[in-house]
């Protein structure tokens, strides 16, 4: 299992958001590992992290079988994915496949929180 959340260096001298796990460790996500870098605060290492989602944004996913729209309810095959993230996805008709609303369905549309991922 792999625990997605915000991480203090060891030396303590900043934060970065990432993923940890018993069997390769710990590693930075998203921005903090294009660049390394580090944030003064938890708070900022979540915020960057959500970012880097939000930016991620893709309106281009289809189901194989018909879903209903997470904002109206009607049938749909569409919906909206974190580019790289194979456990998110928001099924949105046409009418509601917009980057706002995906955002909003995605839940990421704050600071990252932690998860925990298989």
């Amino acid at each position: 299992m792999n625990h997605l959340t915000a991480l203090e260096r060891a030396d303590h001298t900043g934060w970065a958001y990432g993923s940890r796990n018993r069997r390769t460790g710990a590693y930075a996500l998203g921005y903090c590992a294009e660049q390394p870098h580090v944030h003064p605060t938890e708070d900022e290492a979540r915020a960057c992290y959500g970012q880097y989602q939000r930016d991620r944004v893709r309106l281009d996913s289809r189901t194989s079988n018909w879903c209903d729209c997470a904002e109206c309810g009607e049938p749909t095959k569409t919906g909206a994915r974190i580019e790289g993230d194979g456990y998110n996805l928001a099924t949105l008709c046409e009418k509601h496949l917009t980057a706002e609303l995906a955002i909003k369905h995605l839940h990421i549309d704050g600071p990252a929180g932690d998860s925990w991922q298989s």
